[in-house]
């Protein structure tokens, strides 16, 4: 082992140890002793020795000593016993708390200590990292002087231990050795560093701390090489840039800081140049420090074209920002630093000015330096002048192929004589598969340069270029047109702009059909005739300059095309109106109808209903209310019904012709809108019979207007949501009411009471009782309120967690029967109520009351019937009787028979469930009944009789029957 041996040994002679070992025995230690003898190589036994004597140190009986040669003895004799030396090491380590601090007691504790550590891990136990990590412990904590010895003893330790365990030990040794300092640690973190490559950059930073600052630039040269090889090697040339990262970082401060540690200025300059090329995402610090470095070498001119050099290769703009602002930083400080100089030249020169010459050196100096000041002022502003274009270059640099940065750059930001070169320059660079922002922005930007400077041919020659291009997408290439077209116009040849829409709208020859816009993989020059913005622009340049003829023919066009929208046939449409064309324009609106059918249709419906009434005078007042209350029938509709053979006086034959002809196209352009498949429903279906309905009343005949309304509510396929049906009844109702008498709504009511949901045609029943009664006929109210009393609703549902006593249905029912009904009317629309509340309540407290009550009712039905045949079938021994009831209270003797007992109890009941569920008074009636038994005569029964009676005789009237019989088992 390579440690040294300590000063001191514990080891005595033989012959004074074995006396030392017999004086230190006493008579407790006896046992222990035989044991010993007996078997001296069981570690169990040297240990409850061991613990019998710590007992007796404690205790004070024997001096610690003993206890430490009985220690000896137990490791001389087991020296492979790992508990043995553990207990020993550690009671040993114990013991020096006890001794003060730099006392020569524990000094030779502390040699005796480190001895017997460097006996176990020299004899048996080196390959315990629990015993080096103690031992390297105790010598750094209780012998620091020792540096050669502690080293010497970690390097045994490394040797001792297997490789997966050198980290304990590097745990203490790395700490130790940064402590100690010097070319320790250094040559410590080197070795560690050939375990550990990870440990570099704390290498790199011990190195600088200490000041060893040419080895740091060599160890980072290297690892800076290595890593270059590695990233070059390696398939993943990311991943090694950015583990050398932090590297590169040192190297580069330490390249600023301290030129002097590598060879040369020059190796310095290298590495930084290295770190721009090495490390792209970070180059912005690596150019600033890259300029600090000469700055510090007083490289001024250096510095800045370092800088000029930056700005020129930086492609974001966040290492311009910073790039930048260190240029202008370092420009205001030389300037300071000239103005600085200047100020004391011109000192001097004050200074000397008074002598005899006063062209002196010192005034030739200060006109230099004012030279130098100026011209450093003028390199200033012109850097803060260039920052725009400076920005432009970088942007362009990140993208050379947007188009906005482009125009902005020749428009704005280069001289006028160096435009047209950027913009060829712009041309060239930008390919139009990879444009952003559009490249006919490029091509417009540039012809309106040409036509600001009074050049229209050349102008037009770029326009013709621009329109052969084949761009990314057709928009662009639609761009390249419409601004062809209208640089024509404002340069006022519209016979030009319409030759070039012309052009573009031309469709091919061959394989028009088979275009389809959405393919990408056609071309953009093919798929251009397609492009409805592009027919737009040439509609509105033929609306404003074309006839009448040609614009038609440019809308049919389209329109064969496939191209055109709703908005479109709506254009054409109002085009033809404008002039005159009515006829023309209702064409234009039924091919666009034909063509989009529902739901697009809608709105073309719509508006060519609305102009076909208008044309032809078929409109209907729109003040008028459509639409009537929902909740009563008053005020329903006020529109003014007029019979199709109906005119005015002053009124012509022809006129009415006329108008019966524009009527019957009327009623086909409805029927054709509500005819159509696809149909929407809701509120557009609804508005569609409304307006149908009162063009008809308006206009027409009354009765096609009950159709129209008839065929809204109840037709199986064209009619209309259950929710908007109500409003349509209610009109039907007003209308059959005002033109065919007051009973002809009846029909109507009938009617649409199958075809209406529950609250809707419980409403139409109040409306139609209300109908019935102003017609006199109460009886016909009153049904109608039965028929629609299911249909309103639970009469006993809670709002709010109170029971609503007033429902709107019942309370106007109660209200009827209060003025026009009687005692049993009423009756029975109470029973109606209480039916309807059963059959739809779902409330738990009702229904647990509901079936309470049934189960009373018919547990008093099954008293009462016990009582009956107890009281009936009492039967003699050989008589049949009659049950008679007694007189009445008033002595009448009127006999009661049990069936009109039952219905009369069975009114009762009902009656009285309306009080409060008060018991019955028939059960009180047959509870007070008094049963009266008289024999029938013999001669009734004949032959029976007689039989009856032979075979009564017969019988033991000792034997019991088999009533009595089933009650003695009972008892039994």
């Amino acid at each position: 082992m390579a440690a040294t041996s300590p000063s001191a040994s514990p080891w005595r002679p033989p012959a004074d140890a074995k006396q030392i070992a017999l004086s230190t025995i006493g008579d407790t230690d006896l046992p222990h002793e035989h044991l010993l003898l007996r078997d001296p190589y069981r570690p169990a036994t040297w240990l409850t020795y061991i613990a019998h004597k710590l007992g007796m140190v404690a205790m004070g009986s024997v001096p610690p000593s003993h206890l430490a040669l009985l220690y000896e003895r137990a490791v001389a004799t087991i020296p492979g016993s790992y508990k043995l030396w553990k207990a020993y090491l550690d009671w040993s380590r114990a013991r020096l708390r006890h001794l003060a601090p730099g006392s020569r007691a524990r000094a030779a504790e502390v040699t005796r200590i480190w001895g017997c550590y460097h006996r176990a891990l020299t004899v048996a136990m080196h390959k315990m990292p629990r015993l080096w990590t103690d031992f390297l412990e105790f010598a750094v904590a209780n012998a620091p002087h020792r540096v050669p010895e502690i080293r010497a003893q970690f390097d045994a330790a490394l040797c001792a231990l297997a490789p997966g365990q050198h980290v304990r030990v590097w745990d203490l040794y790395l700490p130790w050795a940064e402590k100690v300092g010097g070319e320790v640690a250094v040559w410590v973190h080197k070795r560690y560093l050939q375990c550990n490559s990870s440990h570099a950059a704390a290498f790199t930073t011990l190195l600088l701390k200490q000041g060893h600052h040419a080895a740091a630039a060599s160890y980072l040269l290297s690892a800076a090489r290595g890593s270059f090889l590695a990233s070059a090697a390696a398939s993943a040339a990311a991943a090694a840039p950015a583990a050398a990262h932090p590297l590169f970082d040192k190297l580069v401060e330490l390249a600023v800081s301290h030129p002097d540690a590598f060879a040369s200025p020059e190796v310095a300059d290298q590495v930084l140049e290295a770190a721009v090329r090495r490390h792209p995402q970070h180059c912005a610090k690596y150019w600033a420090a890259r300029a600090r470095a000469r700055v510090q070498r007083g490289d001024l001119e250096g510095a800045r074209a370092v800088f000029e050099r930056s700005l020129r290769g930086v492609t974001t703009l966040r290492d311009f920002t910073v790039l930048f602002d260190a240029y202008v930083e370092h420009e205001e400080g030389v300037v300071k630093q000239q103005l600085k100089a200047l100020a004391r030249i011109k000192r001097r020169v004050a200074k000397n000015a008074s002598t005899e010459d006063p062209t002196t050196a010192a005034a030739e100096a200060a006109a230099a330096a004012q030279r130098e000041v100026d011209l450093r002022l003028a390199r200033l502003d012109a850097l803060v002048q260039s920052r725009p274009r400076l920005v432009n270059d970088v942007e362009l640099r990140g993208n050379p192929h947007a188009c906005a940065k482009w125009v902005v750059r020749a428009t704005t930001l280069v001289p006028e004589n160096r435009a047209v070169a950027e913009f060829e320059r712009a041309l060239r660079t930008i390919h139009p598969k990879h444009a952003t922002g559009g490249l006919e922005q490029v091509y417009a930007a540039y012809a309106r340069w040409h036509e600001d400077h009074n050049d229209p041919d050349a102008a037009r020659k770029v326009w013709e270029r621009a329109v052969r291009i084949e761009y990314k997408a057709v928009p662009e290439l639609v761009g390249a047109w419409t601004g062809y077209a209208e640089f024509e116009l404002r340069r006022g040849g519209v016979q030009r702009a319409r030759d070039v829409m012309g052009r573009a709208c031309s469709v091919p020859a061959r394989g028009a059909a088979s275009v389809d816009y959405r393919d990408h993989k056609l071309s953009v020059q093919r798929r251009l005739f397609k492009s409805t913005p592009l027919w737009s622009f040439y509609i509105d340049l033929e609306e404003c300059f074309g006839t009448r003829a040609t614009v038609a023919a440019t809308y049919d066009h389209m329109i064969h095309l496939k191209l055109a929208t709703p908005q479109v046939i709506a254009n054409y449409a109002l085009y033809l109106e404008s002039q005159r064309y009515f006829e023309d324009s209702f064409k234009v609106y039924e091919r666009g109808i034909a063509a989009f059918g529902y739901p697009v249709a809608a709105e073309l419906w719509t508006v060519y209903i609305a102009k076909f009434m208008h044309r032809y005078g078929l409109e209907v007042d729109p003040k008028a209310p459509v639409a009537p209350s929902n909740e009563d029938d008053q005020a329903l509709v006020s529109l003014e019904i007029a019979d199709a053979g109906t005119t005015s006086s002053s009124a012509t034959v022809t006129d009415v012709v006329a108008k019966s002809v524009h009527m019957e196209r009327l009623r086909d352009l409805y029927e054709a809108a509500l005819g159509a498949p696809n149909l929407p429903t809701g509120e557009y279906r609804r508005s569609l019979y409304v307006g149908y309905f009162a063009a008809e009343l308006a206009h027409g005949q009354a009765r096609r207007a009950m159709r129209v309304l008839d065929r809204a509510c109840a037709h199986p396929t064209q009619a209309v949501d259950t929710v908007h049906r109500k409003p349509l009844v209610d009109m039907a109702a007003h209308v059959a009411s005002a033109a065919f008498g007051l009973l002809a709504a009846r029909a109507v009511y009938e009617r649409a009471l199958r075809h209406l949901p529950d609250r809707a045609a419980a409403q139409t029943c109040l409306a139609f009782a209300a109908l019935e009664l102003r017609a006199g006929d109460v009886p016909r109210a009153r049904a109608v309120f039965a028929h629609g009393a299911p249909l309103a609703g639970d009469p006993t549902v809670t709002s709010g967690g109170a029971k609503q006593g007033q429902h709107w249905y019942w309370n106007a029912w109660r209200a009827f029967e209060v003025q026009y009904g009687n005692e049993e009317s009423f009756k029975d629309m109470l029973r109606v109520r209480r039916a309807v509340a059963a059959q739809l309540n779902t409330d738990e407290n009702y229904v647990r009351a509901v079936v309470a009550t049934e189960m009373a009712k018919r547990q008093a039905a099954k008293d009462r019937e016990a009582a009956a045949a107890a009281a009936a079938v009492v039967i003699a021994d050989a008589s049949t009787v009659f049950v008679r009831s007694t007189q009445d209270a008033a002595g009448t003797g009127v006999a009661v028979d049990e069936g009109e007992l039952d219905l009369d109890m069975g009114d009762d009941e009902d009656v009285e469930d309306q009080d409060g569920g008060k018991s019955s008074s028939s059960a009180k009636a047959n509870a007070s009944t008094q049963i009266q038994q008289k024999a029938v005569p013999a001669g009734v029964f004949g032959r029976l009789a007689e039989k009856r009676t032979a075979a009564s005789a017969s019988l033991d009237p000792t034997e019991d029957g088999a009533k009595a019989r089933l009650a003695k088992k009972r008892r039994v």
